[in-house]
């Protein structure tokens, strides 16, 4: 039986439309600032912080869907029996559902640990920082994409890889977030902790299971 090859112009277009959308942050949100401008500049001067966010979360979001499908071995029993209107679950559209609960409920739920906890002030700071540091993953997320869909890489050595640089940029993104000048996190060492267990650790090894194992 012949092999029908994998189409896959879809990721060509998510990519670029992701893309397409930090260049609107930049030119949109931030008044025709270069990514340089962007990344150095000051809480102050910045304008449109939170929609900034937003879109760029939302790229990064379906890059990391487009990844995380292509290494998904198959879908789970109860996503293969879902139905909507006449359209199956694809491997793409259950890795974008699981990122769809996990970053809305992550962001609602760090947002009542600032403000139960008396670090509201700090709020504004945190997703000024994240947006930044979203920004700045999306460009080896797309890169990372169309290796995965174009280079005809074995699957088993770019999953490992895969998890590998997924782990080290876990471990970097929490010291980035700990370290960072602008004190993004809660005053209190333990809602820190609280924070990096509750919020970071759990919505991630959660995401796993319900999406490999």
């Amino acid at each position: 039986m012949p092999r029908i090859p994998e189409q896959n112009d879809w990721v060509f277009f998510l990519v670029f439309g992701c893309l397409g959308a930090l260049a609107f942050t930049l030119n949109i949100f931030n008044r025709d600032a270069s990514v340089k401008d962007f990344l150095l500049q000051d809480r102050a001067s910045a304008a449109n912080i939170f929609p900034s966010w937003l879109l760029v979360s939302a790229a990064d979001a379906l890059l990391l869907a487009a990844l995380l499908s292509k290494m998904l071995p198959g879908l789970p029993r109860w996503a293969e029996s879902l139905n909507l209107f006449g359209f199956g679950m694809s491997r793409f559209w259950l890795a974008f559902a699981g990122l769809l609960i996990l970053y809305p409920l992550r962001a609602l739920l760090t947002l009542l640990l600032y403000y139960t906890t008396g670090n509201g002030e700090r709020w504004e700071r945190f997703y000024f920082v994240a947006g930044k540091f979203y920004f700045v993953l999306a460009f080896p997320l797309a890169a990372a994409v169309f290796y995965a869909y174009y280079s005809g890489a074995d699957g088993l050595l770019f999953f490992r890889a895969a998890a590998a640089a997924a782990c080290i940029l876990f471990i970097f993104k929490n010291i980035f977030y700990l370290a960072h000048p602008l004190h993004i996190l809660p005053r209190q060492w333990y809602y820190k902790i609280l924070y990096l267990c509750t919020l970071q650790m759990a919505p991630t090894l959660a995401l796993v299971k319900l999406l490999f194992l």
